[in-house]
């Protein structure tokens, strides 16, 4: 989508840092829970 480069891998970051951390974290019984609510057209 034109326009969303930006947007798009910043999500994929968050992502990516959330899925690692759960990984590393599993052991200590501390759990990762990560939201990504989809854009919203505001006025």
């Amino acid at each position: 989508i034109f326009g969303y480069g930006a947007y798009c891998s910043t999500k994929f970051a968050l992502r990516g840092l959330a899925e690692t951390l759960a990984m590393e974290l599993k052991p200590y019984n501390i759990f990762v829970t990560l939201s990504l609510p989809p854009d919203t057209d505001t006025p």
